[in-house]
């Protein structure tokens, strides 16, 4: 992995959504709206959101209940956010149960046969880790599939509970988070994947859920919201902006 160890930094502007907070789910507070984040998934329906490389199809295998998004069967079906996004910040809030294997797709072009296959996707499975004893760490939480464990180990909650992911994008620079947690900061040099030439070059695209797992299993989704990042933005710009150190593993303090 190439991890970078000068004091670059990727911009977090204070007052950045707390998922775990009181806040009703999937709704922007007032400062949310002025900060310029985006809410993907209205709590309601998926007409924001359409199948992969497929518009206009059924989104088989997937419901909207009580503000989630649920996976409910092995519909083999990957959705796709209408939007289309260069550098950003991301947080969503999930939950599984037992057998899951699924993940959250960047800068996804729908150019491929599956999205694993062009787009960095940010790993999520179950917490009895099956798949790490069957396929190795990179399929741990907070990992990328089939390249990077994530650094901690498994840092998810039991399953049942709601927990927080953070993503940074920034030109071809990934930084993931797992419940304030960071787990993963890389950059895909190609070729990432030896059998996948495409992936990870795209420096813009939509955002994507995965359904990958077997019938049996569950995963939800909510609170998913975007923040785009200017690309003019480096260093410290003023008082109310506060610097991620990338280049280890610190926990950084939830708010």
């Amino acid at each position: 992995m190439r991890i970078t160890p000068s004091l670059f930094a990727l911009l977090l502007v204070s007052g950045t959504p707390n998922p775990g907070g009181a806040q009703e789910p999937n709704r922007l507070s007032p400062a949310e709206v002025k900060e310029g984040w985006i809410l993907l998934f209205n709590g309601r329906d998926l007409g924001n959101w359409h199948r992969y490389g497929a518009p206009g199809r059924p989104l088989e295998g997937w419901s909207v209940r009580d503000g989630e998004i649920a996976k409910d069967s092995d519909g083999k079906v990957h959705l796709v956010e209408n939007g289309d996004y260069s550098d950003f910040e991301l947080v969503v809030e999930w939950k599984v149960d037992g057998g899951v294997n699924c993940g959250i797709n960047l800068r996804v072009q729908e150019k491929a046969r599956n999205p694993w296959e062009e787009a960095i996707k940010y790993q999520i499975s179950s917490k009895d880790a099956e798949l790490a004893l069957t396929r190795g760490p990179t399929f741990l939480s907070g990992g990328h599939h089939q390249k990077y464990a994530p650094l901690p180990g498994d840092v998810s909650l039991p399953h049942g509970r709601w927990n927080t992911t953070r993503i940074f994008v920034k030109g071809l620079r990934y930084v993931f988070y797992l419940n304030e947690i960071k787990t993963l900061d890389f950059e895909p040099a190609a070729p990432f994947i030896e059998k996948w030439p495409a992936l990870g070059r795209s420096l813009r695209g939509h955002i994507g859920l995965q359904d990958h797992a077997p019938a049996h299993a569950r995963v939800w989704f909510r609170n998913i919201k975007l923040r785009p990042l200017a690309t003019d933005q480096a260093g410290a710009r003023s008082e109310t902006t506060r610097e991620i150190s990338v280049g280890g593993s610190a926990r950084r303090s939830a708010r």
